[in-house]
C-alpha cells in the first residue's frame, strides 16, 4: 500500500514519458540529419542528352523504380528556377547519354536560388580588378570586388539613412506627437485656454516640421546617392549560357559565389561544405520564395519526363 501512497507509480510514469519524449526528438534530429547532410555536398553537374534532342544540365538527386510502369526513373536538380521547376524526373530509357563538362558552373544566387550554366563572358566596366587565371578563379575575384565595391560605397549609406529614420521617428515624430497632445489638452480648457502657451506649442510644432523636412531631404539626397552607386555597380554583370542555349546577363552582386564542382577535388569539396555548415549555422536566410502568397520549399515536386 505505500507504494501506491507515495505515488511511486506516477513518478515512474512521468519518468518513463519524458525518457520517451527524449527519444522521439533525439530520432527525429537523426532522420534530419541523415537526410540533410548530404545537401550541401557539392555533387557534380551532368549534362544529360534526352532522346528527344533535349538537353539538362543538372545534379542527379535520386533514382527510384516505378512499380507501376517497371522501369528506373531519375529525380535532377536543374534549378534555373526563373525557367521552371527546380527538379525534374525522367524515365532513364529517355536518357541517350551523360556527360560530366567540367566548365559547368553552379551559382548561388541572392534570389531565384541556384543557376547551372557556362560562363560565356564577364563584363567589369567599373570594377577594378584583373581578370586571370581560370574562369573559376576570374569569376571569383569579380564577385569579390563587387561585394567589397558594395561594402565601401553602398552600407555606409544605408548606416546614415537608418541613423536618420531612427531620428525621425524616435524624436522627432514622437516629440510631434507629444505636441499635439499637449494642444488638444489645452483646447479641451475652452475659454479658460492658456492663448500663450498654445502659441508656444504652434511654434514648437513649427520647429518640428522644418526638421522633419529637413531629415526626409536628406533622406532622398541619400537615396538618390545610393541608387547611382548601385546602378553602377550592377552594370558589372556575367553573362552565362544554359544547356539549351539561353544566355542571361546577371549583375555580380546577385551572386554569392560560383564553382565548377566537377573540378573540385575531395579536399576543396570537404572545405566547401564546412563553410555551407558554418552559414546554415551562423548567417541570415538570403532569401523567401513566395508564389500566390504562400512560401514554396525548395524541393517543390516538379515535371517528369516521359
Amino acid at each position: 500500500m505505500q507504494f501506491w501512497r507515495r505515488g511511486e507509480p506516477f513518478v515512474w510514469a512521468s519518468g518513463g514519458a519524458l525518457a520517451l519524449a527524449l527519444s522521439l526528438t533525439v530520432a527525429m534530429l537523426l532522420v534530419v540529419l541523415v537526410n540533410g547532410a548530404a545537401v550541401f555536398w557539392p555533387w557534380p553537374l551532368v549534362e544529360v542528352r534526352l532522346e528527344d534532342g533535349r538537353r539538362l544540365l543538372a545534379i542527379e538527386v535520386d533514382r527510384q523504380r516505378d512499380p507501376q510502369a517497371d522501369r528506373e526513373r531519375i529525380k535532377f536538380k536543374v534549378a534555373n528556377k526563373e525557367y521552371g521547376p527546380d527538379f525534374v524526373w525522367v524515365d532513364d530509357e529517355q536518357v541517350a547519354e551523360i556527360s560530366y563538362p567540367p566548365d559547368a558552373f553552379v551559382l548561388e544566387r541572392m534570389a531565384f536560388l541556384n543557376y547551372h550554366g557556362y560562363l560565356k563572358q564577364l563584363d567589369v566596366p567599373t570594377l577594378n580588378v584583373v581578370l586571370e587565371g581560370a574562369p573559376v578563379e576570374q569569376l571569383a575575384a569579380a564577385i569579390t570586388a563587387a561585394q567589397q565595391r558594395v561594402k565601401a560605397e553602398v552600407q555606409p549609406i544605408l548606416a546614415e539613412q537608418a541613423a536618420l529614420d531612427r531620428r525621425l521617428k524616435q524624436q522627432i515624430e514622437a516629440q510631434m506627437l507629444k505636441v499635439r497632445y499637449q494642444r488638444r489638452k489645452l483646447m479641451a480648457a475652452g475659454p479658460a485656454v492658456d492663448q500663450a502657451k498654445v502659441v508656444q506649442l504652434n511654434q514648437r510644432m513649427e520647429e518640428l516640421e522644418a526638421q522633419r523636412k529637413q531629415l526626409l531631404e536628406q533622406s532622398d539626397r541619400l537615396s538618390a546617392e545610393r541608387q547611382r552607386a548601385e546602378n553602377d555597380i550592377r552594370s558589372n554583370v556575367a553573362v552565362f549560357v544554359d544547356s539549351v542555349g539561353r544566355e542571361k546577363s546577371m549583375p555580380l552582386v546577385d551572386i554569392v559565389r560560383g564553382y565548377c564542382p566537377t573540378q573540385m577535388s575531395l579536399t576543396q569539396k570537404f572545405w566547401f561544405y564546412v563553410v555551407k555548415v558554418w552559414e546554415l549555422i551562423w548567417t541570415d536566410p538570403r532569401e523567401s520564395i513566395r508564389t500566390a502568397g504562400r512560401s514554396l520549399p525548395s524541393s517543390a515536386p516538379g515535371w517528369r519526363v516521359r
